[in-house]
């Protein structure tokens, strides 16, 4: 945006990317001046038999950007990686409400979404929440390979090993 465009509205808009071309249009629309939010994640993961740290976008073939769509469409939508911006058939953009990007923003830290708060530690209660043993309450004994939790559960007296997503912290 220009200084002469400071006063004039804007809202934030969900652009649709080419697949691994988040960063490119990030840096086409940062370089044109707008607001771009593009939250990637850091991750381990075992590589080789190496545990190896990755990054992962939140939301794959998805940017964010802030813009004002009378005067910024037909740039935005003719920027090289972009499919299209996520809207209506006859072409209107779909806003995206202020308090999804400002919990975006505030679970950023050093440009990657902070997961830090969901690190489980032993001993943890946990309650499953998906696949057959869904409702199966157990506590945390480690975390194993490929995003997955050993737990010994409570009711049948057994350890199972069971994707980390498929489980949830009990409140204490």
């Amino acid at each position: 945006m220009s200084t002469s465009d400071i006063h004039e509205p804007t809202n934030w808009y969900v652009i649709y990317t080419k697949p691994s071309q988040e960063d490119l249009v990030a840096k086409y629309l940062q370089t044109a001046n707008f607001d771009v939010l593009n939250p990637a994640l850091r991750k381990k993961r075992f590589y080789k038999g190496r545990l190896k740290l990755i990054v992962e976008k939140l939301f794959p073939c998805y940017v964010f950007a802030r813009f004002n769509p009378e005067r910024d469409y037909r740039l935005i939508k003719y920027t090289r990686g972009v499919r299209y911006v996520i809207g209506s058939r006859s072409g209107t953009p779909y806003m995206v409400d202020k308090t999804i990007i400002d919990s975006i923003h505030a679970r950023m830290k050093d440009g990657f979404i902070d997961l830090s708060a969901k690190e489980l530690k032993p001993g943890d209660r946990l309650i499953i929440t998906d696949g057959p043993m869904a409702g199966f309450e157990g506590v945390f004994l480690c975390e194993r390979p490929k995003d997955r939790v050993l737990i010994l559960l409570r009711e049948v007296s057994c350890r199972l090993e069971i994707e980390k997503q498929s489980v949830s912290l009990v409140s204490k």
